[in-house]
């Protein structure tokens, strides 16, 4: 059987174009591949420029599409992924780099079409080893994280971050945005629409926090708190309230919190005073609380060995009580006034009893033993000091000891001798040897050399009133 030339012709056509189609492409099980160096694959294009280009004219350009085919879908599934590498002599394949694409979201499974979460993870490969390890994600919410799988921002970054010094100060930037950048000082500024150019490590001025470790922030000028005025080392501005309840039974307008958790009959973190040259260490005083299951104690703490930090504490109790872990030294002041006109011979050597009140008495010749003492000390105390003022006429009127008496003794505890020079003018005198015990009765003595009329006493007594 024979074929015409113009049948030989068309088979020898078609075997060529088979041919043709055919070249550079090899079949092995399930790979086809090209395996002739310098082949390429052009998709939309018949002049491919790399081994792989796509080519679309429509609106939407080209797409490449990596699906994972799966009856059930759910959070980690890998969807696809691409990776970067290279092969070595024996023809074994490295990873360098890859980008997969997952499944987020902790959906139990996935809804294609109306509920599928996804996430993209980049990966590199570290000196030394052939095992990928993951760099950035970015996940179902946009939120970008570097260094972390869990970013909680729209950038969250797990380690330090550089900035290059720019050359000089950016252009303000539109209302609503914002740079944060150096310079070649090495400072890190802050340039807004509303904010000309403003250092915020500047010692003294902006922000100016620095730290030795991630834990600890320092800065060598005031921190302000709800103030951009601060006028000493931490200045908090709060505003007040006329009902106490804001303060008594709510934490949102405290000045200053302390949050930890409860634990019975613990002691909880306080306000504390240290110097930095004498025990360093250790605690001067400090104010501070022990929770129990019955209520709060609020401790005062207080020193007597800095080498040993707190030493002594005075404890008010959840009923208001205090309890005082020393004495109770209460001091007060108490003035009396004697008023009393004395016209007989100088030298006898007159006594009154105390009063408590202004009073003109006229005082008679005679001694302790026929007075009647009105004043009863209530507290321990002592003498502090007397005042004297005569408000006669006449000649100069001399001397005038002052002595003060107890418990009906002739003998004066201590006497003062107060030189009067001139009529009204107080004259005074202070008790050194003055100490009386609670219920010792009290006098005060005057022995004038020359007559005196209507003569001003003013006694100043210091009472303990812890006893």
């Amino acid at each position: 059987m024979g074929f015409s030339a113009a049948a030989v012709a068309k088979i020898r056509q078609i075997v060529k174009t088979v041919a043709k189609f055919k070249i550079g492409w090899t079949r092995s099980d399930t790979v086809v591949s090209l395996t002739n160096s310098g082949d390429t694959v052009g998709i939309g294009t018949s002049n491919p420029q790399k081994a792989l280009q796509v080519q679309d004219t429509s609106a939407n350009g080209a797409a490449i599409t990596i699906y994972r085919e799966d009856a059930t879908i759910v959070e980690h599934n890998v969807l696809g992924s691409l990776f970067f590498g290279g092969t070595g002599d024996d023809s074994t394949f490295g990873n360098a780099a890859a980008i997969t694409c997952a499944a987020d979201g902790g959906l139990p499974s996935w809804a294609p079409g109306s509920d599928n979460p996804g996430r993209l993870v980049f990966k590199t490969t570290p000196s030394g080893s052939a095992a990928l390890s993951e760099r950035m994600r970015i996940d179902l919410d946009g939120n970008v994280g570097i260094g972390t799988t869990s970013p909680i921002a729209e950038l969250d970054v797990a380690g330090k971050i550089a900035i290059t010094a720019e050359s000089s100060t950016p252009a303000q930037p539109s209302d609503g945005d914002g740079y944060l950048y150096s310079k070649s000082d090495g400072k890190i500024y802050w340039r807004s629409y509303d904010l000309s150019e403003t250092a915020l490590t500047d010692a003294g001025g902006g922000v100016g926090w620095s730290g030795p470790s991630a834990d600890v922030i320092s800065t060598t000028g005031s921190v302000g708190i709800g103030t951009t005025g601060p006028d000493t080392g931490l200045m908090i501005r709060q505003d007040e309230s006329t009902t106490l309840t804001d303060f008594t039974q709510a934490v949102s307008k405290a000045g200053i919190l302390i949050n930890m958790d409860y634990t019975a009959d613990a002691y909880t973190p306080g306000l504390y005073w240290n110097t930095e040259d004498n025990n360093a260490t250790k605690p001067k005083g400090g104010i501070y609380l022990k929770e129990t299951s019955t209520g709060t104690y609020l401790y005062l703490g207080t020193s007597n060995h800095y080498a040993t930090g707190i030493t002594t504490n005075t404890i008010i109790d959840p009923d208001g009580n205090l309890q005082i872990a020393g004495s109770l030294t209460a001091k007060t002041k108490h003035i009396f006034a004697l008023y009393a006109s004395i016209s007989a011979t100088p030298g006898g050597g007159y006594y009154m009893p105390w009063v408590y009140y202004t009073e003109s008495q006229t005082i008679a010749a005679g001694s302790l033993s026929t007075m009647r003492c009105t004043m009863v000390a209530p507290y321990d105390g002592k003498f502090i000091s007397v005042s004297v003022l005569s408000n006669g006429s006449g000649n100069a009127p001399g001397s005038t000891v002052i002595g003060v008496h107890k418990n009906n003794s002739g003998t004066a505890m201590e006497t003062q001798t107060v030189n009067m020079a001139a009529f009204n003018t107080a004259y005074t005198g202070t008790f050194t040897s003055n100490s009386f015990s609670k219920g010792d009765a009290l006098h005060l003595n005057l022995d004038a050399t020359d007559p005196l009329d209507y003569v001003t006493a003013t006694v100043v007594i210091e009472y303990d009133e812890s006893t």
